[in-house]
């Protein structure tokens, strides 16, 4: 089930670029569990959405940050850019980069 701000990006990205489809969920290290929570595969450009910065929660913890710091190195390995996105980033100047991004690989 995505979060609010999962939501909140998937909206804004949706009617800022139809023409460019994310998927949700995205499996993209083989025999892991990682999935980004969108993604264009044909680019290997992924975003993750990172929220409750200011509270103490999973991702904020030792042991959650060695996970997200893991799954953020597998990706690298494996030839993915990934977008840390933070809830004040879900706006259109990060979009316009993460597009720009994608059109530029699909080159």
């Amino acid at each position: 089930m995505p979060s609010h701000l999962e939501a909140e990006f998937n909206n804004l990205w949706n009617l800022t670029y139809p023409d460019i489809p994310l998927e949700q969920e995205f499996k993209a290290i083989p025999k892991r569990r990682f999935r980004l929570d969108f993604a264009h595969p044909d680019t290997k450009i992924g975003i993750e959405i990172q929220g409750q910065l200011w509270h103490k929660g999973r991702h904020n913890s030792g042991t959650g940050l060695l996970s997200s710091y893991e799954k953020h190195n597998l990706h690298l390995a494996n030839g993915w850019l990934v977008f840390q996105l933070a809830d004040k980033m879900i706006a259109l100047d990060w979009l316009e980069i993460i597009a720009t991004a994608i059109k530029q690989r699909l080159k």
